[in-house]
């Protein structure tokens, strides 16, 4: 077990209208943080990049091998990041996944924003799907506040309307919670994102669709307005799963494993209790 440091945590809460850049990444990406992770597969240029141009016209020049150095350097700041959140959610019943930017999206990515490598934040990117906003809520809060169990720090907190606020979700359907969280010991960055599994259904169809489909021209406006219905759909699932009944304590204070049995427990992420689950989080 790793050696925990008390931190002081500075945290700026922003209310935004317009969501993250890449809707936080296509569920595809990642994968269950019990899987294992192919490194060199990650880290390697697989096929022939041709040159890529800056906003200001420069030509791109971060080494390949500087790239790759790069990508490797967040193995052991993943396996801490991992580690603090198995332990810091041990009583929520969560989905993690994870993905690593993979060299290609990191070496676009310099390109397209006109970064160095010093300005790219989301290396490591680990996903909390949780059953209801409400528990959404509940686990930014635990992060947010618990600052004497963890290596790593908050640096800002991106309410994409899913948090205590009017906004439903931004100007264009997007809802989630970001963490932006530095992981002092390594000196890595790394975006932690919370939602639920129709926060990821919508993001996974707009990011197939607006981000990198053909629809991604501003002028699909009726598409967009659709985009934006279908997104309040979600939004009030989600307010339906918020209402569930209350679990009678015969089932909240049952012993799930010995209930379903060590395989099914297994499979469904050990389940905290035999109140009902949605199976869409993983």
């Amino acid at each position: 077990m790793h050696s925990f440091i008390s931190l002081v945590i500075t945290v700026i809460e922003l209310t935004v209208s317009t969501a993250h850049d890449e809707f936080g990444g296509h569920s595809r990406e990642f994968r269950s943080i019990h899987e294992p992770l192919d490194w060199d597969l990650m880290a390697t240029n697989h096929r022939h990049i041709r040159s890529v141009i800056r906003p200001d016209n420069s030509s791109f020049s971060t080494p390949d091998a500087k790239i790759s150095e790069f990508i490797y350097s967040h193995r052991e700041a993943k396996e801490l990041l991992v580690n603090n959140m198995e332990q810091l959610l041990n009583d929520s019943w969560v989905y993690m996944s994870i993905r690593i930017k993979s060299f290609r999206s990191l070496k676009e990515k310099l390109a397209r924003k006109n970064y160095t490598l010093t300005q790219i934040r989301d290396t490591i990117g680990l996903r909390l799907t949780l059953q209801t906003t409400s528990e959404v809520k509940k686990v930014k809060q635990l992060l947010d506040t618990n600052s004497t169990n963890k290596d790593f720090t908050i640096h800002e907190i991106r309410c994409y309307g899913i948090c205590d606020m009017d906004m439903k979700y931004t100007s264009n359907g997007y809802r989630r919670v970001h963490l932006l969280v530095k992981i002092t010991k390594f000196d890595k960055w790394a975006e932690i994102q919370i939602g639920t599994p129709f926060c990821n259904a919508w993001a996974d169809w707009t990011h197939d669709l607006f981000y990198k489909g053909k629809f991604s021209n501003q002028n699909e406006t009726i598409s967009h307005e659709y985009a934006v219905r279908v997104a309040d759909y979600f939004y009030k699932l989600d307010l339906m799963r918020d209402g569930m009944v209350s679990c009678p304590n015969r089932l909240a204070e049952a012993n799930a494993m010995e209930e379903l049995g060590i395989e099914a427990y297994e499979e469904l992420y050990k389940p905290k209790s035999l109140c009902f689950y949605w199976t869409d989080i993983f």
